[in-house]
């Protein structure tokens, strides 16, 4: 019996030895597959045999290298970032490894976790390249050049990679300032490695920035001398043409990028850029098919394809692209991006928003991503996330222009106007000619009260830009401000001579001509409008509702009657001429008259949301508002997107603090089909007040003064708002314009007022 377990002992050990023996065969096998095959291109494939090389083998060390290796060349960061991990754990003192992450770790300006992998490097090897560069690198994003500088010079005295090093100290001097510094030393990387083309591209860019044009030009040529089949460089030469004007050189060196590399979908996808810039949109059109004909499975092509598609309106061909994409590659964080960006296209904004945050719960660091939300968050109301969102796109990337100037914008309807200054003069910093910028600075400049500095600002814009008529309509109020009415109303007048739908501009022009009683110019003006507008249904309401208010401003209230009917009849969802209407049966006592004719036009016929808002609205004046909500609610069961009944219901549901979630449906209902309403943008904010929302309530009620800015009733709520923000001195001179202008407030909203203002006086 003894001799029998000692045989099945033997018997167990071998079958473990051979067991043993036969996964050592399967995990080299599997590793030297995949390795073949990362050579060969393939890196799908290259992916499985290391996977299974993985599963063999958890702790195979060169398995999970080139696994993250493999990452790296299909773009998936994040995969590639948890091979390096698992390799950091299983062997500490992997240099391959740790350099990686902390490569990783810098892009995401980790910069604690990147100097700690750093740190053990040159602990383990002190004289490793890689590992002094990245540490260079680091003293250089903490802003401590005299550190960086003393590396580059140590590797410089090391005789390696000397011309790496002189970049990096062209560098350390370029952000310094120190020009000429930084010349030398890039034109002494060059002369170093004279077969290197990153020193002359690096030089040209230098020359550029410094409009040395002939200078950056000849470097980039003696680029393309150097690697002539390089079609990044040809490319490059491109977009340095496309941004001097030169397009025909520019077209060229595109051309000459995809015969050197006819392989490369990127060339195509180059082409294709450059072509829609143009407008030239067949062209860009084939490029993008060319680009798909040649790596049509490669999901970066594919991405650049349907974003191609959304950017020139073929939504639906973008959104079959990147369904074909997210099947292939479920887990695709830039498709599922995309998705997100086409969610937004669609109007979901809460879906799309909903994306966005499940891209970032997988990788944060992903700026376009914070930016998308920010975007979406801004577009549905809700500031504090919105700045929240864009405030980490601009910290992910400093130079993110996009995000600075939707923060902007919030920045401008909150009253923020020395943050909007200083985002937008960091914009101008790199872009001097950005048109949307400089109109932000202007306004910035306008809400501090420096309105030398904001003619200044509007000036250039219109010397710049001669067709731009907000540059103009802008110059009008800055001229309004001083009372200049002449030049006030010559350049309301060239506004519209730019833009013949210039609506607020008409009304600028229209009260100037009101003030100084010329009511015939006036009802010219509209006229002119109306001439040049015949098919614009908005603008044709907006026209006859100005008119209407010119005709009741003189009690003509037979034409104003007309005018205000004629633009319910050109748009029935425009609100204003409803309101100037019901301004007209109040000042003449007849409410009850105007009630039972709308009450007997609905006995004609019932299907009538104008008429019923009609009655809303005069039954709301008159305090009946139960009476009014039905109203509001039969207009709406008639027409569920009738968009003034949506309003108004929305406010006084607002102001009675009843129903603050079914309030916020409506007023976006309203706000998505009149998103230029002044009177919406303040029915919006006063529920976003009623619902603590303070900022968004701000940003509302910013926009609709923009629009309306001697209504009373909105600087009353911008005041309360203000209050609520803390902010006194803006919130007392808000309510005390509010009690100066007329028409004013309601006794009770006056009484408020004051009430506040007394409040804010005693805590001076």
């Amino acid at each position: 019996m003894a001799g029998l377990r000692g045989l099945g002992v033997w018997v167990l050990v071998l079958a473990l030895v051979v067991g043993c023996a036969s996964d050592e065969k399967k995990r080299v096998s599997y590793y030297e597959n995949g390795v073949a095959a990362f050579e060969k291109g393939e890196y799908r494939v290259a992916e499985i045999h290391l996977k299974n090389a993985i599963q063999v083998d958890p702790q195979f060390v060169a398995a999970r290298l080139k696994l993250g290796e493999t990452y790296l060349r299909l773009g998936n960061g994040q995969a590639a970032f948890a091979e390096y991990s698992a390799v950091e754990r299983v062997d500490a003192s992997n240099v391959e490894a740790l350099l990686k992450l902390a490569g990783m770790y810098m892009l995401g300006r980790q910069l604690d976790e990147a100097r700690e992998r750093v740190t053990a490097v040159l602990a383990l090897e002190p004289d490793n390249i890689e590992g002094l560069f990245m540490s260079a690198g680091l003293h250089e994003l903490a802003e401590e050049p005299d550190a960086a500088e003393a590396i580059y010079n140590r590797i410089m005295a090391s005789g390696q990679q000397r011309s790496r090093a002189a970049m990096g100290l062209a560098q350390v001097y370029g952000r310094q300032g120190k020009l000429d510094e930084a010349e030398a030393y890039l034109l002494q990387a060059a002369s170093l490695d004279a077969e290197n083309v990153a020193p002359r591209i690096t030089l040209a860019r230098f020359y550029a920035s410094r409009q040395a044009h002939d200078k950056a030009q000849a470097q980039i040529r003696e680029a393309i001398a150097i690697d002539p089949g390089n079609g990044d460089l040809h490319v490059f030469q491109g977009d340095y043409y496309g941004s001097r004007g030169m397009f025909a050189d520019a077209e060229a060196s595109y051309m000459k990028a995809i015969e050197v590399a006819p392989e490369e979908a990127k060339y195509y996808l180059a082409a294709a850029r450059f072509f829609g810039q143009r407008e030239r949109g067949e062209e860009a059109a084939e490029m993008v098919q060319k680009a798909l004909d040649v790596q049509g499975d490669d999901p970066t092509v594919m991405e650049a394809a349907a974003r191609f598609y959304l950017q020139y309106r073929q939504v639906e061909k973008a959104r079959e692209m990147n369904d074909r994409l997210l099947a292939a590659r479920p887990n695709y964080l830039p498709a599922l991006a995309m998705q997100g960006e086409l969610l937004m296209h669609a109007g979901e904004l809460r879906e799309a928003i909903s994306v966005f945050e499940r891209v970032l719960e997988q990788s944060p660091d992903e700026s376009r991503v914070h930016f998308q939300k920010g975007v979406a968050h801004f577009q549905r109301g809700e500031m504090s996330m919105a700045k929240t969102a864009l405030n980490a796109a601009i910290r992910l990337n400093p130079r993110d222009s996009g995000a600075k100037m939707v923060l902007t914008d919030i920045y401008l309807r909150e009253r923020v106007f020395d943050g909007a200054e200083r985002l937008s003069r960091e914009v101008l910093g790199e872009q001097p000619d950005n048109r949307r910028v400089m109109l932000q600075l202007g306004r910035a400049q306008m809400g501090q009260r420096k309105i030398g500095e904001a003619e200044g600002t509007f000036r250039r814009l219109a010397d710049l830009d001669g067709q731009n008529a907000q540059a103009r309509f802008y110059l009008g109020l800055v001229h309004l401000s001083r009372e200049a009415l002449t030049e006030a109303l010559d350049s309301f007048e060239q506004a519209m001579s730019v833009d013949g739908t210039f609506v607020l501009a008409l009304s600028q022009a229209v009260q100037i001509h009101t003030r100084r009683g010329d009511f015939g110019k006036a009802i010219d003006a509209c006229d002119r409008m109306l001439a040049r507008n015949p098919d614009a249904p908005m603008v044709q309401a907006a026209v006859w509702d100005l008119k209407g208010r010119v005709f009741a401003f003189q009690q003509k209230d037979a034409e104003a009657v007309q005018a205000f009917e004629t633009a319910i009849e050109r748009a029935p969802q425009f609100m204003q001429p409803y309101y100037g209407l019901a301004r007209i049966f109040t000042r003449r006592g007849e409410q009850d008259k105007a009630i039972r004719q709308y009450e007997a036009a609905l006995d004609r016929d019932a299907n009538q949301p104008g008429a019923h808002f009609m009655l809303g609205t005069l039954f709301q004046g008159q305090a009946r508002m139960e009476e009014a909500q039905k109203h509001y609610r039969a207009a709406l069961r008639i027409d569920g997107e009738f968009a003034p009944a949506a309003n108004n219901l929305a406010y006084l549901l607002a102001d009675e603090g009843q129903e603050l979630g079914e309030a916020l449906q409506l007023a976006q209902t309203a706000k998505r089909r009149l998103p230029d309403d002044p009177y919406v943008m303040d029915t919006l904010g006063w529920v976003y007040y009623k619902r603590g929302l303070y900022d968004s309530a701000l940003a509302e009620f910013s926009a609709s003064l923009e629009k309306m800015p001697d209504n009373a009733t909105v600087q009353y709520h911008l005041g309360l708002a203000l209050h609520q923000k803390g902010d006194a001195e803006l919130a007392r001179a808000a309510l005390e314009r509010a009690l100066a202008l007329d028409p004013g407030l309601a006794e009770a909203e006056a009484e408020e007022a004051r009430r506040v203002i007394e409040e804010l006086s005693a805590a001076r």
